[in-house]
């Protein structure tokens, strides 16, 4: 289910008696209040988009000249 709206994510280091109030239930914001870990990358999980590009040759793998000419 896609929203126009974008959602929206919350690292809570600590406590903020007043967000929960404030957000008022709304179901487009993620609180993440649970204990911090030493691990950067497991803490970033949830709050970065990971997205992967492939590109395949033909079958009998003759280089593509589109290909070969996109910059690494």
């Amino acid at each position: 289910m896609r929203t126009t709206e974008p959602l929206r994510r919350i690292r809570l280091i600590g406590t903020d008696a007043g967000l929960r109030p404030a957000l008022a239930g709304n179901a487009t914001v993620a609180v993440y209040d649970g204990p911090v870990t030493a691990e950067g990358r497991l803490e970033l999980l949830p709050f970065v988009r990971e997205q992967s590009v492939s590109i395949t040759a033909p079958r009998f793998g003759t280089p593509d000249r589109e290909m070969l000419a996109l910059p690494l």
